[in-house]
Order: C-alpha cells, then structure tokens, then sequence
C-alpha cells in the first residue's frame, strides 16, 4: 500500500510488487500529473513524470483517491484503468469530537466567533505563473496558474475592516481565531487595516486543542486556492470533514468544484468566491444579526455527514483490500 506524495512512494511500491509479486494498491492523497499547483521546470522533467505515473497505473492493482475531480480526472486521462480507480474521500474521527461542542445553533451574547484551523498562504499569494510558460506548447498539459492569495486571510480581513468602517460598534461584536501555520504578512495586513485587535493568532496547535477551538466557535472560515481559468477545483483538503463534524456555520470562500458540492449537501455554510469581499461582508452581517437572535440558518444534512466518518470509510477500504487480494492470491506455497 503505497501513499503519495511523495511520488516516490509509488514507484517503490511497483518495485517492490515486480520483486515480490504481491498485489498493489496506491493512494493518491494528491494527484500527479493532474496538479494544478504543482510547477515542473521542464517540459521533460513533466513527460518523465507522466511516463512514471503511467507506469503506476498500469502496473497497480488498484488507485485509489479523495475527492470526485481527481477520479473523474484520471479516468479521462487513463480510460483503461478506469475499473480500478475508487473514491475513497478524507474524513474525521467521531471520537476526536466526543467533548467539543458541535450544536448548529448558538446562545446569545459575547462576540461572533469565527474559527480558522489549517495553513494559509501569504495576502499576496505566490506566483507559479512564470514557471508554468514553458510547458504551455504540451497539449496533455493539464496545470494552470493558481490564485493563492484565495488561501489567505486578505480578503476575509477586508469584510471584516468594511463591517467595522461601516458600523465602528460592531468591533466589540467579532473575534477571528486563527491556528495553524500563517504566514506572518497575514497578522501585519490586519494591522494594516487596523483590525489587528478582532483577530487572535494561536500558532500551531495540538490537535485536540484544535478541536477544542474550533467547536467553540460560531461559525468558521473555509478558504482555498483557486485555479485562474476558473475551471472547476478538485481540491477538498482535510479540514473540510472536520468542519462537518462540527456541524458549524462554514464560510466558505472556495472556487466552484468539489469542496463547494461537499458544503452544499452537507447543508453547512455559503459557499462564495474567495475574491468576492461585498458578499463575505454581507455575510457577516448577516451571522452578526443572527448571533444577536441566538440563532443561525442552517440545517445539517446528518446522514450525508456521518458517510465521512472513518469508521465508515475504513470500510470501503477494507472492501477494496480484500477485492484486490481475493483476485491475487500468491502461488501455493509462496512467503507472504
């Protein structure tokens, strides 16, 4: 069972299963050649990984990966092995949750809290652009240049300097906490726009502590990178399924795609642009008046929740496990 990245990891695992003729399995917890943020430097350093992926797709037994855009993807690009590629999505630990408070609803009083529990880019992104304009000529070539700065507290920061401009009351009724790794342009942008004291940096926490921060919060910040030529994201990272399990209020400033489809079912948040200030700010007004009712307006889908719980996918992954092993049984005789 090999997980990538790194991509090395898989093309070990093919060594190993030519040498010891077992059956092998590869997880794809980031996709290859599909990457949209990933630069190569060369047009032959990406034909050489492409050859290498091709390898792997052939010679494995079964692919498996984490979210509907990478599967659809691979199958396009690799139609052969389409039978053998599964979806087997990230999800969270119902035992991780057991103490933290994860109610749809809030009581009146104190601030709006919102929560941001993760790694974030720098306000002013970073620029894979450049590195990409030589590979333009490769028609397989499916990368983009990314926004980062999508993946940041920039645009956020801006809603919350408009809410307070706009109404300087409201800067006793809203706290951001932000844990994880932040780039520190992050907390000198809110100083910059004199919001500095609405936001608390918590640096890299425990993750029980994480948890813990998160479920008290009122609501929480979902931002992600976004591909430029607005093609849809198939990026759905980890802190997604954690945020359902809380069932808590998702502002979700994520491109159109797989981890928007995820908030939607789930019946969890908005989802919006990440660039689209006027909308977070109208967003926040609005949690802001709902927080003074004691209320907010969502319903969580718990059943399409609760599929993401790794009890459950373990069990579509054990069911893999064993279609893979019941189809290769090693010779009679043979050391496993």
């Amino acid at each position: 069972y090999a997980s990538v990245q790194p991509w090395s990891a898989a093309v070990i695992g093919a060594d190993l299963k030519r040498l010891h003729g077992l059956p092998l399995i590869v997880d794809f917890r980031d996709p290859w050649s599909l990457s949209t943020s990933q630069a190569w430097p060369s047009r032959s350093h990406y034909r050489r990984d492409c050859r290498q992926e091709e390898r792997i797709f052939r010679e494995a037994d079964a692919i498996v990966s984490v979210t509907p855009g990478i599967i659809d993807g691979y199958r396009e690009r690799y139609p052969w092995a389409a039978e053998k590629i599964h979806l087997v999505y990230n999800g969270f630990d119902h035992d991780d949750f057991a103490e933290s408070p994860n109610a749809a609803t809030t009581s009146k009083g104190g601030p709006l809290r919102i929560a941001f529990a993760g790694r974030l880019y720098g306000i002013r992104g970073k620029d894979n652009s450049k590195r990409l304009q030589g590979l333009r000529s490769l028609i397989e070539y499916r990368n983009c240049s990314m926004d980062f700065t999508t993946h940041s507290l920039r645009y956020l920061l801006e809603a919350i300097a408009g809410i307070v401009k706009a109404n300087p009351s409201a800067r006793d009724d809203l706290l951001v906490d932000v844990a994880g790794n932040v780039p520190n342009d992050n907390r000198a942008y809110a100083e910059e726009l004199e919001v500095g004291d609405l936001v608390r940096f918590h640096g890299m926490l425990p993750h029980s502590e994480t948890i813990d921060l998160v479920g008290r919060s009122d609501a929480v910040f979902l931002p992600m990178m976004s591909e430029t030529d607005s093609r849809r994201s198939f990026n759905a990272s980890g802190k997604v399924f954690e945020y359902l399990a809380h069932r808590k209020p998702i502002i979700a400033a994520v491109p159109e795609g797989d981890a928007a489809d995820l908030v939607r079912e789930a019946r969890c948040g908005w989802v919006g642009g990440g660039r689209d200030v006027a909308g977070q700010q109208s967003l926040l007004s609005d949690l802001l008046q709902w927080k003074r009712e004691g209320r907010f307006g969502i319903k969580p889908h718990g059943a399409f929740i609760e599929k993401f719980e790794r009890k459950a996918l373990a069990g579509q992954l054990a069911q893999i496990l064993k279609e893979v092993i019941m189809t290769n049984k090693p010779e009679e005789g043979r050391a496993v």
